[in-house]
């Protein structure tokens, strides 16, 4: 049982860096993006990540 529930962590950890990489993605497809400076860009991309790894660590921790 103990083995289950260190693979049910590892995969929800998982799904969290994908949909957190997901959403920074698509992000990058408006069109205000093109526009901004390189560094801008790297800002916006990291913040949002990071917001979304937040937010969805914040729900495991209510759910868990």
């Amino acid at each position: 049982m103990e083995d289950l529930l260190g693979n049910v962590q590892m995969w929800f950890d998982m799904i969290v860096g994908f949909i957190g990489v997901a959403v920074a993605w698509v992000s990058t497809k408006f069109s205000w993006w093109k526009a901004q400076n390189k560094w801008v860009r790297v800002g916006v991309f990291l913040g949002v990540f990071l917001a979304v790894v937040f937010v969805l660590s914040v729900l495991q921790g209510l759910l868990g």
